[in-house]
């Protein structure tokens, strides 16, 4: 059963909003290198972020930054209540207030409390049911909503159409029977899926991706103004970011792309010994489980991380002009006897166009550009043993980009 195309608008709720605390430090990374940090203060009629440093405000136009650290991180918190999925991409852990026909009202604490359209929402979690987004199929359904229960280890899924979503549960049209009501806890309800009405656009220009330490993450533009941090989401809503609970803003830019952001065509490990432990790569995660890339003392929210030997290759489709990276060794073994060594190489289309010599353990970031992709089809990054064989190799490739041609 084919639920009926519900309106795409959502609204906030007046909830009271969160002001920026008064000492909110930021560290702001730019497209060039660059760095600043000072206090947040705002953002601009323009879209700028306004940073309160040396005793003055500082504008930074959005097309200059890549990302914002809020504070020193803090600790992380565990999502709570369910997990809500929007066909953006956000997702947000959140409390189900209410709900009625074609809307949801949700309070979370990253944004506060908003109503969503059923159209906004691709899928619901229980969020306190670990590995149940893993056994979900991963297309969403196309005709028919679905529901999963849980029967011991198994999951059973029902199709049909949700009429109603609310804080303890589900009103379904079952091929059977209509206006079923299915209960979270009752019921066993782990999961509700809806089926894709049509393809998601987002919009054109310069977005941020709002990324909170409880898992949640939102996009949309920031709004102009000094006394709280306010979204309009990708799907319309306007909220306001919980800058307790915030842990850094990425700009999404047209004219630029994270290297992590990419999937590689290929990754090809060869291991010191032959027959040895494979690892793969990072994506925008420290080694040993640190939430941070590092090099030297720096932090690095965004980026790849490897072990010698690994060659990762990406396509390029002749759309980019160049490669820009912070490159070193991790520095966990910069206090051993013996500092770990790395060595980065840059392939275009099979040819070298970089190299970076010996890079150790400790020693600060080095800031490269490799240029003359225009036209090509293939980059592969190459983290290779340096001077003291497999003793702490691992590169790191911090807040590395690929600019786009015309960008």
């Amino acid at each position: 059963m084919t639920r009926l195309l519900r309106s795409f608008a959502l609204v906030l709720l007046a909830a009271g909003a969160v002001s920026l605390p008064a000492q909110t430090r930021v560290r702001v990374r730019l497209l060039d290198g660059g760095r600043r940090e000072g206090v947040l203060a705002g953002v601009s009629k323009g879209g700028g972020l306004l940073l309160r440093s040396g005793g003055g405000v500082l504008e930074l136009a959005p097309d200059r930054i890549m990302t914002v650290q809020v504070g020193e991180g803090g600790r992380r918190v565990p999502g709570r209540g369910v997990l809500v999925e929007l066909v953006s991409g956000d997702a947000l852990y959140a409390r189900i207030e209410s709900g009625r026909l074609d809307e949801v009202t949700l309070s979370a604490p990253a944004v506060g409390v908003f109503k969503v359209s059923l159209d906004a929402i691709r899928q619901v979690v229980v969020a306190d049911q670990p590995g149940i987004v893993r056994r979900l199929p991963a297309d969403p359904p196309r005709e028919d909503d679905e529901l999963y229960l849980r029967a011991g280890e198994r999951l059973d899924r029902i199709r049909g159409g949700i009429v109603r979503l609310d804080r303890s549960g589900v009103v379904f049209d079952t091929p059977s029977e209509e206006g079923r009501r299915f209960l979270f806890q009752k019921d066993g309800l782990v999961a509700i899926r809806l089926a894709l009405l049509e393809s998601f656009t987002p919009p054109s220009g310069i977005r941020v991706l709002a990324r909170f330490r409880d898992g949640s993450h939102v996009s949309g533009r920031l709004l102009p103004g000094e006394d709280a941090l306010q979204m309009e989401l990708t799907v319309g809503a306007r909220v306001t970011l919980n800058e307790r609970l915030l842990e850094r803003l990425e700009f999404l830019n047209p004219a630029f792309a994270f290297l992590s952001d990419l999937t590689p065509v290929a990754v090809e490990e060869t291991p010191l010994l032959e027959g040895g432990r494979t690892f793969g790569i990072l994506r925008d995660v420290g080694f040993e489980g640190q939430p941070w890339l590092r090099i030297g003392d720096e932090l690095f929210s965004r980026g790849i991380g490897a072990r010698a030997r690994t060659r990762i290759t990406y396509a390029l489709h002749g759309a980019c002009d160049s490669l820009q990276a912070s490159i070193g060794a991790d520095p966990l073994t910069r206090d051993g006897p013996v500092p770990g060594t790395v060595r980065v190489r840059v392939f275009v289309d099979g040819e070298q166009a970089f190299e970076s010599g010996v890079l150790v353990a400790g020693a600060a970031p080095r800031r490269i550009t490799v240029d003359g992709l225009k036209g090509h089809e293939r980059l592969t990054v190459e983290v290779d043993f340096g001077a003291t064989f497999s003793i702490g190799a691992r590169g790191v490739l911090g807040d590395a980009v690929l600019l786009k041609s015309g960008g």
